[in-house]
Parts: structure tokens; C-alpha cells; sequence
């Protein structure tokens, strides 16, 4: 008699449990591949600004000083994207980082409206954006590839950046190609502090870039800065010039950033330039757009330069937050606006604020100066690093700072010559 064995296969449970083991596994397994992948991004991200920090320095070995943050002259009342945008100090290293090509054509674009680049740059005296300057003309006209705003540097992109290649708001009627890292000209604007250079009638100024109503020759306490024009228009180089004059190659003798010996707080204490996750106002090639300050501008508390509270009558005054404990950095801090309303949330129009006082901290508490309801910035240093921002520092190395570090001394590590006692070592919060 013929015996039938029958195959047993996997029954419905089984087949379920093993689904069930299957699917805890992935999810185990996934955050640690998360994990790896964002490490690699990181280290992608600091490689990127260690090469940045080297072509800084080669740059400076070279101009006998560190670039400024923008060739045109600083204007408290400047918007981004027009003629008093200049060219941003990530432009200015631009032959240090292997792209000499792009910065000769950018400088020798044809300066005719007519001619065959269509605007130019008048050897950097004009800036990029009015009128835009053109690099390829074989390139159609509604192609940001077209002109120098529109050329994408990868060296300039953090990997783990969470936006396009190209900004979210038009400059000029076109779309800029995306640089994630900023300098960090100054602490603070004006507005926020009570200390040296105040004025309040002066909204958006950078602190310490005014003494009284006088502007200073270099605007910002940090290491790269902008320049102020102080001249009485006899230095200007040509009559066809602006007057004053918008670009710091427009006069006689060209306004120079700070050196290492302005650098007195120590270079490998003092902060350059850090990331920012911005997609708005995010060009690289901006001058107005390529820089940031450490205090967050919506944040609580003023900074003031005052004496420790301890110790000798002797020890200098270095800036603080008063009263202490209440201040924030900027770091990994979207503005207010950006916190309650998310992607969608439009900025308030000043017009709209009434109190004269109000409406002066509206203009100033954002990490962009000339600010209108189209042109506010939501980040200042930022990054999609989780709890950190990666930091560039004046001796060339990067490292990263974690967003819970003391706000004093983030303040710190910012100014070049502020006078502080310990650097690092006085704000942990520092990562490896």
C-alpha cells in the first residue's frame, strides 16, 4: 500500500513571527546606519571646512591679511541681491580653493550693458548681481548657469545640508546656487548690546563697527570683517564711480582685513567662519548672505562689555550677557518667525509695528541687516549635524561645537581681541 507523505510548509504564524523578527532587525539595524552614513557626512563636512581654513590662510600668506567678508563697502541699510551686495569673502578665496578660472572670468566679465557678457564686474567694482555677471554666454538667459551666482561649488555644500543646489528666493530674478558656510564678522548687532559702538539709531549695524554715529574702518569684532568707507570721495578710483563708492576696489587704497597679529585672543581660540542650514538667503557668492552673528537676534538678554564681577579693578571688561544665564547663541536656531510658523510662515512687514522701539529691534533681530518682508533670514550658524555646528578657527583646524555651550563663551571664542582669559577651555561644549 502506497503511503503519502505530505510536505509541511510554513504555516501563517510562523511565517508572521519571522516577518515580525525580520522587521525588528531593520529597525535595530537602521539608526545605527543612519548613524554611519551621517558620520561620514560630518567628516565630508569638516574636510570641506579644513580645506576652506587652508585656502584662507594661503590667501592671507598672499594679501598679508585674512579676506574680508565682502568686497562692497558695509551698509547698514544694504539689501541682498543689489548693487550694494558685493562678493563674499568664499568668492575672494576662490583661486586658493582651485577655481581661478571662475574668479578671472567673474573679474574680467565685459562691463558694456551690451556687450557680449551682457553687465560685467569692472575688475570686482561692480558687484554680481546688478546687473548679473556673466560667465557663459553659451548658456541660455533664463539659465542661472549663465552667470557667476549661479556656478554650484561642492566644496562649499555641507552633505548633510537638507535643501536644493540652488536658494529658495531669487537674486536679482534668479535662483543662486547654495554655499552653506558663513563668517562670523561679529557677535552681535548693536541692538542686542549696550556696550562700546552702541547706537541705537543705527539699526542692523554690526557691534563694534560704529564709534557714536562714525563708522569704523573695519565693521565687526570677529576675524573676517566687513570694511567701512570713511573717505570724503577724493580717494575714489574713477569719475564713472559711485559716491560713495559701493566696492572697496573703487578706492585708491583697498580697505585690508585683519592679520594674525589683530587675531590677539589666539587663532586657535578664536572662530573664522561656521556652517549655516539657511535656504532662503543662501548664496555663496553674496557678501550680504555669506555671514552670520553668534547671538541669536530674536533671543532674550543684552551683551554688554562690563568688569568681571570678581577680582582685581584691574582685569579688563570683556563682553557678557547681562543678566547671566539669560542669554542664547544662535547656534541650530531658527527665527521666531520660523519657530511658529514653520516652511510656510511669511516675515511681518515693519510697517505693520507702530512702537518706534519695536520696530527698531524688528530691523535688527534678524541674521540679515536691510531687512523688508522678503528678505529676512531664518538661520544664523545651524546645521543638520544633530546637537552641533561645525566651526572653522583661525589656525586652520575645524571642529565642532555643541548648540548647549556657554553662551558667554560662545561669545568669546568669536572676538578676535576681546580679551577673555582661557578660549576653549573656559566654555565646554566642544565636540571631537
Amino acid at each position: 500500500m502506497d503511503t503519502k507523505r505530505r510536505k509541511r510548509g510554513f504555516t501563517l504564524v510562523e511565517l508572521l513571527v519571522v516577518i515580525a523578527i525580520i522587521g525588528i532587525l531593520v529597525a535595530l539595524l537602521l539608526p545605527a546606519v543612519q548613524a554611519a552614513r551621517e558620520a561620514a557626512r560630518r567628516n565630508a563636512c569638516l574636510n570641506n571646512i579644513k580645506q576652506i581654513g587652508l585656502a584662507i590662510h594661503n590667501f592671507a600668506d598672499k594679501r598679508k591679511s585674512f579676506p574680508l567678508a565682502s568686497l562692497a563697502f558695509y551698509d547698514p541699510a544694504a539689501e541682498v541681491g543689489t548693487e550694494l551686495d558685493g562678493y563674499s569673502w568664499l568668492f575672494q578665496i576662490l583661486p586658493e580653493m582651485e577655481n581661478q578660472n571662475l574668479y578671472n572670468r567673474t573679474r574680467d566679465a565685459a562691463l558694456e550693458a551690451g556687450g557680449t557678457l551682457g553687465g560685467g564686474s569692472a575688475k570686482l567694482r561692480q558687484g554680481p548681481f546688478v546687473p548679473k555677471v556673466v560667465v557663459d554666454d553659451n548658456k541660455a538667459a533664463s539659465d542661472p548657469e549663465r552667470f557667476a551666482l549661479g556656478q554650484r561649488m561642492d566644496g562649499y555644500v555641507c552633505p548633510s545640508y537638507p535643501g536644493a543646489e540652488d536658494t529658495s528666493i531669487n537674486y536679482a530674478g534668479t535662483k543662486a546656487a547654495v554655499g552653506n558656510y558663513v563668517c562670523l564678522p561679529s557677535t552681535h548687532y548693536n541692538v542686542d548690546g549696550v556696550g562700546d559702538g552702541q547706537d541705537n539709531t543705527i539699526t542692523g549695524t554690526l557691534f563694534d563697527s560704529y564709534s557714536g554715529s562714525s563708522p569704523k574702518q573695519r565693521a565687526g569684532n570677529g576675524v573676517i570683517i566687513f570694511a567701512h568707507y570713511t573717505g570724503n570721495g577724493s580717494d575714489i578710483v574713477s569719475a564713472d564711480s559711485n559716491n560713495p563708492p559701493y566696492s572697496v576696489n573703487e578706492v585708491k587704497r583697498r580697505p585690508r582685513g585683519v592679520n594674525f597679529a589683530g587675531i590677539r585672543d589666539g587663532t586657535s581660540n578664536t572662530i573664522m567662519f561656521t556652517e549655516s542650514r539657511e535656504e532662503r538667503y543662501a548664496s555663496w557668492i553674496s557678501g550680504l548672505s555669506a555671514y552670520v552673528v553668534a547671538a541669536d537676534p530674536d533671543g532674550p538678554g543684552k551683551i554688554d562689555k562690563i568688569s568681571p564681577s570678581t577680582g582685581t579693578s584691574s582685569q579688563p571688561a570683556v563682553l557678557q550677557w547681562v543678566p547671566a544665564g539669560d542669554g542664547q547663541t544662535a547656534l541650530n536656531v531658527g527665527s521666531a518667525v520660523k519657530r511658529a510658523g514653520g516652511d510656510s510662515a511669511t516675515d511681518p512687514s515693519p510697517n505693520a509695528v507702530t512702537d518706534p522701539d519695536t520696530q527698531a529691534q524688528f530691523y535688527a533681530k534678524t541674521f540679515q541687516h536691510g531687512v523688508g518682508s522678503s528678505s529676512a533670514r531664518w538661520y544664523g550658524p545651524s546645521s543638520n549635524h544633530p546637537g552641533s555646528v561645525l566651526h572653522g578657527f583661525a589656525d586652520g583646524h575645524g571642529r565642532s561645537i555643541e548648540e548647549d555651550i556657554d553662551p558667554d563663551a560662545y561669545l568669546h571664542i568669536t572676538t578676535r581681541a576681546g580679551g577673555e582669559v582661557g578660549g576653549e577651555a573656559s566654555g565646554g561644549g566642544f565636540g571631537g
